[in-house]
């Protein structure tokens, strides 16, 4: 049962499309991914999954060598992405 703080995931999912359709999103397949991939994972329940590694394999189709760490630039590139989507976020009206 929801309480007045619960959002539907009907609305989040319309609030990721209004997102996805923004400029910093239409043109960049890898942030539209990111995004999708993580707002679904944590709908279903699953954010507590939500590593490095399983971002790197599901949503960049990196291989074996990324997910143990062997990729020097993964931390930092992870950051950059986190960064450029919350900045996004920011910008939309909810």
């Amino acid at each position: 049962m929801e309480t007045s703080t619960d959002v539907s995931a009907e609305a989040i999912r319309m609030q990721l499309e209004r997102i996805l359709a923004s400029p910093g999103f239409t043109h960049s397949d890898r942030m539209a991914r990111f995004l999708c991939f993580t707002i679904e994972q944590t709908i279903q329940g699953h954010a507590d999954s939500l590593k490095e590694s399983v971002l790197g394999m599901e949503v960049f189709d990196r291989t074996v060598s990324f997910a143990l760490g062997l990729t020097p630039s993964s931390q930092t590139g992870a950051f950059c992405r986190s960064a450029a989507v919350a900045t996004e976020c920011n910008r939309l009206p909810l």
